[in-house]
């Protein structure tokens, strides 16, 4: 979510991987065949399209068998998704002590990618829940997230719905990259940050 507030102002619409890609990279021809037979798509078609042969292309396609993440999201959604992440920010950070540390646990059992400090946003939601802890900010975000990712398209599990948030645990809360986050337009717009501080106050 932290690469795609930075191009909220530059692109309406956005395709990323939560995982690392392999080196095979896109599939530029099989998508561009596809495009060209359809020009009249419309851009969020487009996004859509280029996440679902992407996955295709490593999912028995082009590219073989492996599993992959990808997913197309529409930036005229994001403002209400950052929205309910403050919202989500600002109840977490009002846990007591004993709730923050199963949140620290939560943190730590959320689905994690090849940068490991990553984790899913909603199955973060989900280890919350299996801890005891549920806020109404919950529903909020997973609604957001419903009208912000176009297409989920990912072959890896049933723990990975399309984004990702930096939840790092101590050896990753440094002080250089924390002063880097706080600069970034995610964590202005939401003070995402200042739970992570608590949170890692309690691991």
């Amino acid at each position: 979510i932290e690469v795609a507030s930075e191009m909220q102002n530059s692109v309406s619409y956005y395709v990323g991987s939560q995982d690392v890609e392999p080196g095979q990279g896109w599939p530029y021809h099989t998508f561009l065949g596809k495009w060209a037979a359809q020009p009249g798509l419309a851009p969020a078609d487009v996004a859509k399209l280029l996440s679902k042969e992407y996955t295709a292309a490593y999912n028995g396609g082009v590219y073989g068998k492996r599993p992959v993440t990808m997913a197309a999201y529409d930036m005229s959604q994001i403002g209400q998704y950052e929205a309910a992440f403050a919202t989500l920010g600002n109840e977490l950070n009002a846990l007591n002590s004993a709730d923050m540390k199963k949140a620290v646990k939560a943190a730590q059992a959320a689905k994690y990618f090849t940068s490991w400090d990553y984790r899913d946003a909603l199955d973060f939601l989900t280890q919350l829940e299996k801890g005891g802890i549920t806020t109404a900010s919950f529903s909020s975000l997973r609604d957001a997230q419903s009208k912000f990712v176009l297409s989920n398209d990912q072959t890896q599990d049933k723990k990975t719905w399309g984004v990702s948030v930096w939840l790092p645990d101590s050896y990753d809360y440094s002080s250089t990259n924390v002063s880097r986050y706080e600069k970034l337009k995610f964590n202005v717009n939401t003070g995402w940050g200042s739970f992570l501080k608590r949170l890692n106050s309690a691991n």
